[in-house]
């Protein structure tokens, strides 16, 4: 199974007041690239993983954000579940590069012949933050070969801060 999902955002806004104001003016061109190969092993429900996303927009202070994983995982209930696990390696910008663990997960839920309901989730950890991925897909299937899709995306990464408590021993 192969997934390739390519984003390009582009913001403009009008910049300035006045004779000095000027219009249109580019404040991102960001490009989401994300690739997934999922491979069985022989005959089984095991398989292995490949995942690699980059994060690109050179108007941004971030500028570029990527992160290759590896893992495996196992199929449940005849390819109805899905849950995978593996490592990455993560890089930002002006960051040091870090490790991350991935689990993810997917479901299928056959609503009709031609219907199925797709949701596949992500969560990423490290020592310095949690991010989560949650795609939800109405599939609608027009032959062996084609199908229509409508997709909603969430993301959502959150920072984990520190706190040490010191004690003064007297």
């Amino acid at each position: 199974i192969h997934e390739v999902n390519f984003d390009y955002k582009m913001d403009q806004k009008d910049v300035g007041t006045g004779n000095k104001k000027r219009f249109n003016i580019k404040t991102s061109q960001a490009v989401d690239f994300t690739l997934a190969n999922k491979t069985r092993l022989f005959s089984s429900q095991f398989y292995g993983l490949l995942y690699h996303r980059l994060l690109y927009d050179e108007l941004s202070s971030y500028y570029y954000d990527h992160r290759t994983a590896g893992g495996g995982g196992y199929i449940f209930f005849k390819d109805k579940w899905e849950l995978d696990v593996g490592v990455s390696n993560y890089v930002v910008k002006d960051m040091p590069t870090r490790v991350d663990f991935i689990a993810s997960s997917r479901i299928n839920f056959k609503l009709a012949d031609n219907l199925t309901l797709n949701q596949r989730s992500f969560l990423f950890l490290d020592k310095m933050s949690v991010d989560y991925e949650l795609r939800t897909s109405l599939i609608y299937r027009l032959n062996q070969k084609m199908s229509f899709e409508i997709r909603h995306n969430f993301e959502r990464h959150f920072l984990i801060l520190r706190c040490r408590l010191y004690r003064d021993w007297e």
